[in-house]
């Protein structure tokens, strides 16, 4: 059994795998061995294949399925189109910037119209702000790393760094929200809209230790919270990253 994806489905998290199936992780009791990781295949017109040759990888795809995947240049889009297949659909698209907090930490992203608040919640955000919109996924990008430069903050948080920050005051994240806005009053012209996403996480005040998933790790407890990809379980009393189980074969002990 291979995990080929996580996702948040209508404000719940799950796990995908490679059979069709999803698997809720909300109250879900876990008991697993992780095995090798391999490739998760590629997506063409919008469908999504098993890798030609089932190549183990240390990421979630071969080089081979890289090179298939039609979307895959679009996720590492900083503003310079590389996937001229989808430039005329890309145009057409609406986008918002956005700013979302992870405790102390400010990150800037692009989200799709109608995908913003779901987008902030896969990100295990505690706030997130929603500046303006704007037409073209380019364009999107390049408005993106213009404001990562104007606040000197990042547009990306990693597992362990959202995992130290779990229990943060999140005072100093609206703090941050509200000089962040105020500078960028002064070059866009925006009328922000404030999210807070604490309540879909069911966040429990248990100290946890961040493991990282890797071959012969044993998975085992209930899951008690899900932050984003951040995923907190009883009994070990232990916290991962959803992220890293994808393309990971499982090994079921109950």
């Amino acid at each position: 059994m291979q995990i080929i994806g996580f996702r948040w489905n209508s404000f719940e998290p799950e796990f995908i795998f490679d059979n069709g199936k999803t698997l809720p992780l909300f109250n879900q009791k876990l008991d697993f061995i992780v095995g090798k990781r391999f490739c998760i295949g590629y997506v063409k017109n919008g469908i999504r294949r098993p890798c030609p040759e089932h190549r183990e990888t240390n990421g979630y795809q071969c080089e081979l399925c890289k090179k298939l995947d039609d979307t895959l240049p679009c996720v590492q889009c900083v503003g310079i189109c590389r996937n001229w297949k989808k430039r005329n659909e890309c145009m057409k698209q609406t986008f918002y910037i956005y700013l979302a907090t992870f405790g102390d930490i400010l990150k800037v992203g692009i989200s799709n119209e109608s995908r913003i608040k779901v987008r902030l919640i896969e990100q295990g955000a505690d706030f997130g702000v929603k500046l303006f919109k704007i037409k073209d996924g380019a364009l999107a990008r390049r408005e993106e790393q213009r404001i990562k430069r104007l606040l000197q903050i990042v547009d990306r948080v990693y597992g362990n760094e959202k995992h130290k920050r779990f229990f943060l005051n999140e005072e100093v994240g609206i703090k941050r929200i509200v000089e962040a806005i105020e500078i960028l009053k002064k070059y866009y012209d925006i009328s922000p809209e404030i999210y807070d996403l604490r309540k879909y996480y069911n966040l429990k005040p248990i100290e946890t230790k961040f493991i990282k998933i890797k071959e012969g790790v044993r998975i085992t407890g209930r899951v008690v919270s899900v932050k984003g990809n951040l995923v907190i379980m009883e009994n070990q009393n232990i916290s991962f990253d959803a992220k890293q189980l994808i393309g990971r074969e499982i090994y079921p002990l109950a």
